[in-house]
């Protein structure tokens, strides 16, 4: 039987602004043009696995980015 993964973002994080999570969108609220960080939480932890975003801006596909795990 294989082992389920489990994948945890909440863009906005869980409404705190004193407190980030490994889960959230960094910044949460990004301005036009601004770098950001998309983060997520993939259990089980130990595993190799290397997400890939699909994402689209402005309802327009872009390319696929591949995902790295941050200790």
């Amino acid at each position: 039987m294989q082992e389920k993964i489990m994948i945890k973002h909440i863009p906005h994080g869980l409404n705190d602004p004193y407190q980030h999570f490994s889960f959230e969108l960094v910044p949460r609220k990004p301005k036009t043009e601004e770098f950001i960080r998309v983060k997520a939480e993939l259990k089980p932890s130990f595993r190799e696995e290397k997400p890939l975003l699909q994402w689209k801006l402005n309802g327009h596909s872009q390319p696929p980015v591949t995902g790295r795990r941050v200790v």
